[in-house]
């Protein structure tokens, strides 16, 4: 069985979203630069780095004008880093407003999705089930044919043990494979009937 790779960004409302936030910042940016900008013009004042509004202000004064006749390009200056200042506020937090809606849309879209991939995915847990349990039996087979041994006093040395420890018998209820299928069952993954009664009656004590 195989699934479809499926994107949450292939989701409409998740894509219109996150295009929104990539607008908000790219908003931010511009709105930076804008302000970054202007701090330029104001600390370079009389270094002639830039030549902006209060440094042509500045030259004329110093040329001889009266500050009545400059003010207007002083204004300028003074009018709009508050405008940027409050602009770069407002987009900073749209970009947190957004990136919640994002999430929000995120969640939708996943819930959607696992809703759509659920029977698909029960069948293979099922069908993974199967072959876990299926597993199991053996290794209980393998399992008793050494204890068997062990009991008889034989010497099994020559026998190469090949039981998959990692899995534990699944008898126990501790083992990894007696978990895997005790969590299924919880989910409703997977019919009760499927697993042994031995095996369950002994995860019960």
């Amino acid at each position: 069985m195989e699934f479809l790779a499926i994107d949450v960004m292939a989701d409409p409302d998740v894509k219109r979203a996150s295009d929104r936030l990539q607008g908000f910042n790219g908003d931010l940016v511009e709105t930076e630069r804008q302000i970054s900008e202007m701090n330029s013009t104001v600390v370079s004042l009389g270094k002639g780095k830039h030549r902006g509004p209060i440094d042509r202000a500045a030259d004329a004064l110093v040329g001889g004008k009266n500050f009545e006749d400059i003010e207007g390009d002083v204004a300028v200056l003074q009018g709009e880093y508050p405008k940027l200042c409050k602009r770069r506020a407002v987009v900073a937090r749209a970009i947190e407003l957004q990136k919640k809606v994002i999430v929000k849309e995120e969640e939708r879209a996943s819930r959607e999705i696992c809703t759509k991939l659920e029977p698909d995915y029960r069948a293979n847990v099922a069908a993974l089930a199967k072959h876990m349990i299926a597993l199991g039996k053996a290794m209980v087979v393998d399992i008793t044919f050494f204890d068997d041994l062990r009991s008889g006093g034989v010497r099994h040395g020559s026998l190469m043990g090949m039981r998959v420890t990692a899995l534990g018998d699944p008898r126990d209820r501790n083992s990894r494979l007696a978990m895997w299928l005790m969590e299924a069952l919880a989910f409703g993954l997977i019919d009760e009937a499927t697993v042994p009664a031995e095996w369950r009656e002994r995860w019960a004590r």
